[in-house]
């Protein structure tokens, strides 16, 4: 009979090898620019707080999530990234935690002087070639840095710059969602904002959904 340990390592080894390929992973990305509604009103944080938990609560064991803000490129806060590993023990206890957290921010954030979405689209890595990985982003969508003057956005005047390759690959397969595009805006420029940003996603080869409130 033939040894069957090898064959039962090389198996072993396959699954584990699928098992990772498969995992996805979640990236809840914060904008604390002084103008995200979502850090002067406590209702609209809550509701923040309350819609990324339960992506973080629809998601499976050996998934994992991120936890990241962004804003000012001046800001160290913004370099830290929580990462956590879902498995069977923790997934309850990461959903509340992330439901407080983010329920805070309209009373502890430190509002940031601009707004970098670009830049932090281009300089992250989003796990995006593991099939069902989401980048959610709470934000309002207003473009403030180098690349755009936010008042020309909001008129019509000018659009978002094209990804660069880092934007390309790091979004590519990814389904990006913004919470909050355009909140407290009027109808027309929330429409500016959501046609630019649909324009500038097609082009990372990603999928884009924005949910207004």
């Amino acid at each position: 009979m033939k040894n069957l340990k090898p064959i039962a390592t090389k198996l072993l080894a396959t699954l584990l090898l699928s098992a990772s390929a498969q995992s996805a992973q979640l990236t809840i990305a914060v904008d604390l620019s002084g103008s995200n509604p979502f850090l002067k009103d406590e209702r609209a944080s809550k509701g923040a707080a309350y819609y990324a938990s339960q992506h973080v609560s629809q998601l499976s064991t050996g998934d994992s999530v991120v936890l990241q803000s962004f804003g000012s490129l001046q800001s160290f806060d913004n370099f830290e990234a929580l990462q956590v590993t879902l498995t069977r023990k923790n997934q309850k206890q990461l959903v509340k935690g992330i439901q407080s957290k983010l329920t805070t921010l309209a009373s502890q954030a430190k509002e940031q002087g601009s707004t970098n979405l670009i830049a932090y689209f281009g300089r992250n890595d989003f796990g995006c070639e593991q099939t069902g990985s989401t980048v959610l982003v709470l934000t309002d969508g207003i473009e403030a840095s180098e690349y755009v003057d936010p008042n020309k956005l909001l008129a019509g005047e000018v659009s978002l710059p094209s990804p660069n390759t880092f934007a390309q690959d790091n979004l590519k397969g990814c389904t990006v969602i913004f919470y909050g595009l355009g909140i407290g805006r009027h109808d027309s420029e929330m429409v500016r904002l959501r046609e630019a940003w649909s324009e500038y996603f097609k082009q990372t080869n990603s999928h884009f959904k924005a949910v207004i409130k």
